[in-house]
């Protein structure tokens, strides 16, 4: 788990704190992930380790990547627990790790640039 929180930390996410429903809910100005575990593990992958992450997009659903197949946009967290509609238990496990990082890091940082970049080139004509 530590090292999935380290990847997404690398990437400009912090953890939340908070209970994880509050965690959960939609804040438009940012961009989360969630982090799904089950005490099995993933056994095909490394038993104890996390199961499924999804990713909160822009209009407050979840987005995932299931399996081969194509990505599903879902309401909340808790629907890929239990069994999908053909009696498949999901194998996702519980959401346990929120993080979020504020949407647009990447723009506001080649903003920055540029501005520097500005600045630099006024004062080299002066």
């Amino acid at each position: 788990m530590e090292a999935f929180v380290e990847m997404f930390e690398s990437l400009g996410y912090k953890e939340c704190k908070e209970d994880i429903r509050l965690a959960v809910s939609s804040e438009p100005k940012f961009e989360k992930v969630v982090i799904y575990y089950t005490l099995l593990g993933n056994p095909d992958v490394l038993r104890f380790s996390p199961t499924h992450a999804a990713l909160q997009i822009e209009n407050g659903l979840w987005k995932s990547k299931i399996g081969e197949h194509e990505d599903i946009e879902h309401a909340n967290v808790d629907c890929l627990n239990g069994e999908d509609v053909t009696g498949v238990t999901l194998p996702y496990g519980q959401p346990v790790k929120v993080l979020k990082r504020r949407r647009g890091v990447l723009w506001d940082l080649i903003r920055a640039l540029y501005r520097v970049m500005h600045h630099l080139k006024g004062q080299l004509q002066r």
